[in-house]
């Protein structure tokens, strides 16, 4: 009788250690919510029945919009820039003139520095399964021979991971470079920007955008 109890036990206890494991795996985090057994955004949730609404993936406003992408006034958070020591008057990048962002990148430890060490970023822009994203990056450069910059979109949660990573070469009448992103999974800390590259002369911003559709 003694060694069923202890059976009987043993069991029990097992039971209850397996539930605390799944309902710690089932914790969703801020701006999630648990449906159907697993996190999905809040935001997806039909708020009256807490049901899954099927991703539109609409160009409306949406936390996957940059914020101030066309530098209508002085670049306020979200965007960071670093790289001040080697960027000439880094706290007078918006010119009002140009209605644009202009960074010059001197010489300074050219050869000593990595590409991203000066970069011009913004974060938690919200990437959602499912939707395609057209990226589109305007620049250009005053320097007639031209200069080479990196422009990039990637996932700070995944080891900076780059879903989009490209090379190009600014000249000096404004070009768009244009981009297209098919998000397999949900990403709400996706970072898009510029990195300087090993390079010096000015950079020219005029806008960053991102725009979506739904994948077909």
């Amino acid at each position: 009788m003694k060694k069923f109890i202890k059976i009987f036990m043993v069991t029990i206890i097992l039971i209850s250690l397996s539930g605390c494991n799944t309902a710690a795996e089932l914790d969703c985090g801020e701006g999630t919510t648990l449906s159907d057994g697993a996190c999905v955004p809040t935001s997806s949730l039909n708020q009256n029945t807490g049901d899954q609404v099927a991703t539109t993936c609409d160009n409306g406003p949406g936390a996957h919009q940059v914020v101030n992408s066309e530098f209508l006034n002085a670049p306020a958070e979200p965007w960071f820039f670093i790289g001040g020591w080697m960027v000439s008057q880094p706290d007078s990048i918006w010119m009002e003139e140009f209605d644009a962002l202009i960074f010059d990148v001197t010489d300074a430890a050219l050869a000593e520095r990595n590409v991203w060490d000066g970069a011009f970023w913004q974060p938690k822009v919200y990437m959602e399964a499912g939707c395609t994203y057209t990226l589109s990056f305007t620049l250009r450069t005053d320097e007639v021979d031209g200069r080479e910059v990196i422009l990039f979109l990637e996932d700070t949660d995944n080891n900076y991971f780059k879903f989009i990573e490209e090379t190009v070469t600014l000249g000096i009448e404004y070009q768009t470079f244009t981009y297209v992103y098919e998000a397999a999974v949900t990403n709400n800390d996706s970072k898009i920007g510029i990195f300087f590259a090993n390079d010096v002369g000015t950079v020219i911003i005029d806008s960053i955008i991102v725009e979506r559709s739904l994948t077909e």
